[in-house]
């Protein structure tokens, strides 16, 4: 009888010692198994937001006639999007170059949509756009005084996305712009834009 004592609690604390087996860890942990289940988090997409500052210098024809000569004005832009993978990003951006020349305002913005490729590293991009640009002229001294003429922006450029911090970069970038629309005073007319400006762009990594 002595010998079956031991026999008969080891049988009997045996689905105890396997329930305990499975339980998780004592301290709260996550077991080997608990990780397995939990996919590590994706790096994309990664949204951003960029405001920047420069000068532009625009120029224009009218049909018939050769391009003027460049005219240099403050320059702002505003874009935002998302790095959909490390190779391209899509987004918004929108831009105003404002100039006050012999007494004739001049205004020029667009609204477009922008792709953005990584060919070479996730910091330097070469970018594509495409929207509606509008300009505004106001001259007092003649009746096409505050004209708003509406039509098409297209365009490219290139930039670097330079790191501060995780969620922080300054961004500095050159862009061609050309818009074309339809004037009663001036017939079809053409704007380009060359830009340089720097951007701080804001990250928001998972």
């Amino acid at each position: 009888m002595r010998n079956r004592f031991p026999a008969g609690l080891a049988l009997a604390l045996l689905p105890l010692i396997s329930l305990a087996a499975q339980s998780p860890h004592p301290s709260g942990r996550p077991t080997s198994e608990t990780l397995r289940e939990v996919p590590p988090p994706k790096p994309y997409p990664v949204p951003w937001f960029t405001i920047s500052f420069g000068g532009g210098r625009e120029s224009y024809q009218v049909t018939g006639y050769n391009y003027s000569s460049g005219l240099d004005a403050p320059m702002g832009t505003l874009s935002g999007g998302v790095r959909v993978s490390p190779l391209f990003d899509v987004g918004l951006e929108t831009y105003g170059w404002w100039s006050n020349d012999g007494g004739v305002a001049t205004s020029l913005g667009a609204f477009n949509g922008i792709l953005r490729l990584h060919p070479l590293t996730r910091w330097f991009y070469i970018k594509g756009s495409f929207g509606l640009a509008w300009a505004r002229f106001g001259d007092p001294y003649y009746y096409y005084s505050g004209s708003t003429y509406t039509g098409f922006s297209y365009g490219g450029g290139l930039g670097l996305v330079l790191p501060v911090s995780r969620g922080l970069a300054f961004e500095p970038m050159a862009d061609w712009y050309f818009q074309s629309y339809a004037s009663r005073d001036f017939g079809n007319t053409y704007e380009r834009i060359v830009h340089l400006g720097l951007g701080i762009t804001f990250l928001f990594p998972h």
